[in-house]
């Protein structure tokens, strides 16, 4: 009976360590719709692939957009944000993908900015690395 309260209480610790989902954030750039997912559960230091999906006003996958992520932990007011890193996200089918590499646990916001022909965008996400 032991034996099998051991297997049952294991079962209630892992399942949650392996079933967890993708990290996502989603809002507004100008007219689109941006959802940035880690390839984590959560984003942790060093390197974390994140895809970021566009959609337009009728829900349409943005394709051929110009996308660069701006990625940095703030810092006090009136001061320049830490550790501030740009890349940009290649075009990865219906959505872009990119690699951040997070130097250090905290606080960090990431701006994804869009530009397709005349139309721009920009959205700010923050985030915690653990």
């Amino acid at each position: 009976m032991r034996k099998v309260m051991l297997a049952v209480a294991l079962f209630i610790i892992a399942v949650p360590l392996f079933s967890e989902e993708a990290y996502r954030l989603s809002g507004k750039a100008g007219n689109y719709t941006v959802t940035v997912t880690f390839d984590k559960a959560r984003p942790v230091e060093g390197e974390n692939g994140i895809h970021v999906q566009i959609a337009d006003k009728a829900s349409r996958p943005v394709r051929d957009a110009r996308v660069a992520v701006e990625y940095f932990m703030p810092s006090l007011p009136g001061k320049p944000p830490m550790m501030d890193y740009k890349t940009t996200a290649m075009p990865a089918g219906d959505a872009y993908e990119t690699t951040l590499d997070l130097k250090m646990r905290g606080e960090w916001r990431a701006v994804v900015s869009i530009t397709k022909g005349r139309q721009k965008g920009k959205s700010t996400f923050p985030f915690e690395v653990s």
